[in-house]
Order: C-alpha cells, then sequence, then structure tokens
C-alpha cells in the first residue's frame, strides 16, 4: 500500500515500475494506492501502459486508511528527489499498525525510519531495488517480524502522546526561561 497524495511531491511512478518487474515473476501481489491529486491521471495511464490493471488498485481519498494499512504487508513511501520531507505520518502509522516501511531517503524520514532496523530506506526513484526489497520482505517473514517490532517499539516510546506532551513542555520550559533571565 502506498497512502499519499497525488501531485509533484511524491512519487507513485516508482512504485508502479517496481511493480512491473515483480508480477513478471509473481502474479498474486497487489498493490494499492490511497489518495488522489493531479498526477493521478497520469499514474492510472503508467499501470494501463505495463498492463498492470489487474494487480494495481486506485482507492481515491479514505476514511478508513488504517483499514487498509492493517490488511497490507507492506508500506512504500516514495516521494520526489527534491521533497524535504518532515517526519512522514504515512511512516509512523504504518510502524502503529503493524507494517514493515520502505521508503525514500527524503528529509526527516531518517528520524524515524532506520534502514534494516524497523524498514528499509531507498533511493529516490530506484524502483529496482524498491522490487529487490519488496520481494526479500516477501520472502522473509523473521525480518518482517523484527522490523515490526522495532517499528512499534519506537513509535511507542518516542512518538506516544506521552512523549510528545513532554517535548513540548520542554521547549516551552526552556523558552519562558530564556526570556525570565
Amino acid at each position: 500500500v502506498m497512502v499519499a497524495s497525488m501531485g509533484d511531491s511524491k512519487d507513485q511512478a516508482t512504485l508502479i515500475k517496481a511493480a512491473k518487474i515483480l508480477l513478471e515473476h509473481h502474479d498474486g501481489i497487489q498493490f494499492c494506492f490511497i489518495g488522489d491529486g493531479p498526477k493521478k491521471s497520469e499514474y492510472l495511464d503508467l499501470v494501463s501502459s505495463l498492463g498492470l490493471e489487474k494487480n494495481v488498485f486506485f482507492t481515491g481519498e479514505v476514511d478508513n486508511v488504517e483499514e487498509y494499512y492493517k490488511a497490507s504487508n507492506l508500506s512504500v513511501l516514495t516521494s520526489a528527489s527534491w521533497h524535504g520531507e518532515g517526519i512522514p505520518n504515512v511512516v509512523m502509522e504504518s510502524m502503529f499498525c503493524g507494517i514493515p516501511v520502505i521508503a525514500t531517503d527524503n528529509g526527516g524520514t531518517k528520524e524515524i525510519l532506520k534502514d534494516n532496523v524497523n524498514g528499509y530506506i531507498i533511493n529516490n526513484g530506484d524502483y529496482r531495488v524498491l522490487a529487490q526489497r519488496i520481494l526479500f520482505l516477501k520472502n522473509n517473514n523473521n525480518i518482517v517480524k523484527d522490523f515490526v517490532a522495532n517499528g512499534k517499539k519506537l513509535v511507542q516510546t518516542k512518538f506516544s502522546q506521552t512523549c510528545m506532551i513532554q517535548s513540548l513542555e520542554s521547549i516551552l520550559d526552556d523558552s519562558y526561561n530564556d526570556k525570565t533571565k
């Protein structure tokens, strides 16, 4: 599954090209794209030109993203090379729902996704490596279990509501103390 807007800052084409490679040898895999935007028709055309309509689906925007995560085996986030991602919510949501993540190396992605610890980080546009990583995870359930456990632990220890409130309080305290000096 890939949950992302379909505009210039994301790169669904990389996952679609990886799907083409994977489906040449593993026709049972399905790819779900959740989101909408100005580039959706371009991605639909790419899927059609590659003959992937049987295995690649576009849902548009949905209100039940969590259900899609939980029904998926993997979450992918590929962004445009120039896009300075913050800490992507999609990565945290995926980890919280118990699925491994593969994402491109953009901005703050590395703050939550640790390569080969709780997922994989790939270079922008590298659909061949993306296909290799997807296939590796498909065939290595023990690695998937480790990624899931490590991802959940990171989200719960660094991004829980309690941690976020404590961090905000610390920032506010520091700011107040700086002003009173």
